[in-house]
C-alpha cells in the first residue's frame, strides 16, 4: 500500500499536533511575512499590502463584547475576504475571545464559523485570539478549557486551528501541555525573536507597521501553511468510508484516528447519507 504524503501528514498531526510535525517535515525554514487586519485597518489597500511585500492576511472574523459577552462579527471581515482574495494574498482568521469555559469557548467557534467561515478557503489557520484581561486573565482552567473547546470545534469542520495569544499570556493564563497540538501565534514586540519555552509557528513582532498610510500589525510566519496538505471535510470522508477507502469497523475507526480525524463525527453523516 502507497501513503501519499497527506496521509503522513495527518498522522502526524493526529499524534504530535503542529508542533511535531513541523519539527518532523522541516516545515519551519521560511519567513513569510503578513499582516493581521480588523474594522480598525477599514480602507487599507490590499495590492498596496502585497507591494509592501506581505504575502498574507489574518482578518478578525469577529468578537466577543467584554460588557455583556454578546457575539459580533467585524463589519469588514467579508470585504476584507474578498478583496484578498482578488488580490491574491493568503488568508487565515481570528476571533477575538472572552470566553473562559467549555460552553462559552464552544459558543464561539460556533458563531465563528455560522459567520465567517462556512463556505470560505482558508490559507492560513483561523485562531482563537486570547488576550482579554476582564474575563481570561488569572483563570488558566477556564481560559484552557475555552480553548481547547474553540478549537475541536473548528477542527471538526475541518480547518487548521491555532492560538494567539502574548509570550507570558501562553504560560500564565494557559496549560500549555492542554493546547500542544495546536499552532501557536505568539505576541511579543520588538527587533528579538521571542525565545520562550514552547514552540510557536508565528510571530507578531510589531503593532507599528505602515502600510499605505495605515497603522498595522505585522508578523513573521516560519511555517508554509499554504503547503500543507488540509484537512478533507467530514462530509468528504463519510463518502469515502461509505466507498471502502478507510475498512471496516475497529480498522477503519482506527486509521481515521490516526489520520486526525474525529471518526463518531463522520459515522453520524455516513448514518444520515445511508438513511435518505
Amino acid at each position: 500500500m502507497v501513503i501519499y504524503p497527506a496521509t503522513v501528514f495527518h498522522v502526524f498531526l493526529s499524534v504530535h499536533g503542529w508542533a511535531g510535525l513541523v519539527s518532523a517535515f522541516c516545515v519551519r525554514r521560511i519567513r513569510m511575512k503578513g499582516l493581521d487586519i480588523s474594522k480598525w485597518n477599514k480602507g487599507i489597500s490590499m495590492p498596496a499590502i502585497k507591494q509592501a511585500g506581505y504575502s498574507f492576511v489574518i482578518i478578525r472574523g469577529g468578537y466577543t463584547r467584554y460588557g455583556d459577552r454578546s457575539l459580533v462579527k467585524d463589519p469588514c471581515f467579508d470585504k476584507f475576504y474578498q478583496q484578498a482574495k482578488k488580490t491574491g494574498l493568503g488568508i487565515g482568521a481570528y476571533w477575538y475571545s472572552c470566553a473562559n469555559s467549555k460552553k462559552t469557548g464552544k459558543a464561539e467557534a460556533e458563531f465563528f464559523y455560522t459567520n465567517c467561515l462556512k463556505g470560505k478557503k482558508f490559507d492560513y489557520p483561523v485562531y482563537i485570539d486570547t488576550e482579554n484581561p476582564q474575563w481570561q486573565s488569572g483563570n488558566k482552567k477556564g481560559t484552557t478549557e475555552a480553548v481547547v473547546a474553540f478549537c475541536e470545534y473548528l477542527e471538526g469542520k475541518g480547518y487548521h486551528v491555532g492560538v494567539y495569544a502574548s509570550k507570558s499570556w501562553f504560560t500564565d493564563n494557559m496549560d500549555l501541555e492542554k493546547i500542544k497540538k495546536y499552532t501557536k501565534w505568539v505576541a511579543c514586540w520588538g527587533k528579538v525573536k521571542p525565545d520562550v519555552n514552547y514552540k510557536y509557528d508565528m510571530w507578531q513582532y510589531t503593532d507599528s507597521a505602515t502600510v499605505g498610510g495605515k497603522k498595522v500589525d505585522a508578523n513573521i510566519c516560519y511555517v508554509d501553511f499554504p503547503n500543507i496538505t488540509r484537512k478533507k471535510s467530514n462530509t468528504d470522508l463519510a463518502y469515502e468510508v461509505i466507498n471502502g477507502r478507510w475498512g471496516n469497523g475497529s480498522e477503519r475507526k482506527r486509521r481515521l484516528t490516526q489520520a486526525g480525524y474525529d471518526c463518531y463525527s463522520i459515522q453520524k453523516i455516513v448514518n444520515k447519507i445511508l438513511a435518505r
